[in-house]
């Protein structure tokens, strides 16, 4: 599911839990932001992913846990690394101000 601009300069991706923090951020972020949201891991479908990555300026990846899993599973199967990721692995969800500036100055570099 695609989420914000249909057409984004910024791509954030995730899987599970981040959704509503990420759904959150998205209103406050200002720019050309879109979010694809995978609803499941298994089979991956990569097409739509390949299709906006290949537009976007910056593609972040954001999970919550230790070893970006979704962007090693992406990188498996379509040969894209994402190189800008934010990860929590505290066991804590995300909170919407952290994740906020945290992609706000992804954005900036």
């Amino acid at each position: 599911e695609l989420f914000g601009s249909k057409n984004p300069e910024i791509l954030l991706v995730g899987w599970g839990s981040t959704k509503g923090c990420v759904l959150d951020v998205l209103e406050d972020v200002e720019g050309n932001v879109g979010y694809l949201h995978f609803a499941y891991l298994w089979p991956l479908k990569t097409n739509r992913f390949e299709e906006l990555a290949a537009k976007a300026k910056k593609v972040i990846l954001v999970e919550g846990n230790f070893q970006g899993q979704l962007g090693m599973l992406i990188r498996q199967k379509c040969g894209y690394e994402i190189k800008d990721k934010i990860l929590k692995y505290d066991g804590r969800p995300f909170f919407t101000n952290e994740l906020s500036k945290k992609i706000s100055e992804l954005m900036l570099s």
